[in-house]
């Protein structure tokens, strides 16, 4: 069983049953035991839950996995592929290792994002508009991603994604509130990357850490069309009284109307 320590937990007097929930838990959500329940590989063919890929139809395969849980996913998937990868990249908050097979990890800014943040966004605009109709790109998105990568738009600084997602947290907003609003304000989320890649193949892996598993509100859907309206933002802006604290080009981003499209890439 897994070891959970606090002053609180430590007082509680059911701390053993707790302890045993919390266990119980982690280990379900734990992606080295649930990844391998939908991967299989026979030769050149990858089973994604049933989705089989032929590799040998692919030039190159590139892997990139942002997230907290972004190097256990890769743990998890690197040997149904690692014989056919040719790069790549993992951004999470705490890194265990440098490197991981051709893979380069890097650290980057949660909750709120930082400048190594936005070299992950600028690496990860990078790959994508480098892969070609020949390539296939795995994604492993986490909890987490969403500050971990950033690609603010033009008008829209670094400090104004940590300030508004600082006053949103701080006032309680929900995951689901936070997201739609970082969605509108990169370039990366709510389908962006998707349409950075649109010349590629995706595969996206998603470890949910949203109530009711919204694939475009998990790490704010960088590969999934925004299912957010105009009118979703602005009751965000509203509850949270943030016109009076937002620059117009950040209140401009934020109300314009979204990138809805499917992607046939993915």
């Amino acid at each position: 069983m897994l070891q959970f320590s606090s002053h609180s937990l430590d007082v509680c007097p059911r701390r053993d049953s707790v302890r045993h929930i919390l266990s119980a838990a982690m280990q379900a959500a734990d992606p080295r035991l649930n990844l391998p329940r939908f991967l299989r590989r026979e030769k050149n063919l990858l089973n994604v839950d049933g989705r089989v890929y032929n590799l040998d139809n692919f030039s190159r395969l590139f892997l990139l996995a942002v997230g907290k849980a972004a190097e256990t996913m890769t743990d998890a998937l690197l040997p149904y592929v690692d014989d056919r990868l040719s790069g790549g990249l993992i951004v999470t908050k705490h890194a265990s290792h440098p490197t991981l097979g051709w893979l380069a990890v890097m650290e980057a800014g949660h909750p709120l994002p930082d400048a190594r943040s936005l070299e992950a966004g600028r690496r990860v605009s990078e790959l994508a508009t480098c892969l070609t109709s020949r390539d296939l790109l795995i994604c492993l998105f986490s909890g987490g991603a969403s500050a971990l990568m950033a690609a603010p738009l033009d008008g829209v600084s670094l400090e104004d994604l940590r300030n508004i997602t600082f006053t949103l947290l701080a006032d309680g907003a929900s995951i689901n509130e936070l997201n739609v609003v970082r969605k509108r304000l990169d370039c990366l989320k709510g389908g962006g990357l998707a349409r950075c890649a649109a010349s590629t193949h995706i595969l996206s892996l998603i470890l949910s850490d949203v109530v009711g598993d919204h694939l475009d509100l998990i790490a704010s859907g960088p590969t999934i069309s925004d299912s957010s309206t105009r009118e979703n933002v602005e009751q965000v802006i509203t509850r949270y009284s943030l016109a009076s604290c937002l620059p117009s080009t950040v209140l401009a981003a934020l109300e314009r109307e979204p990138d809805t499209g499917s992607f046939d890439n993915v």
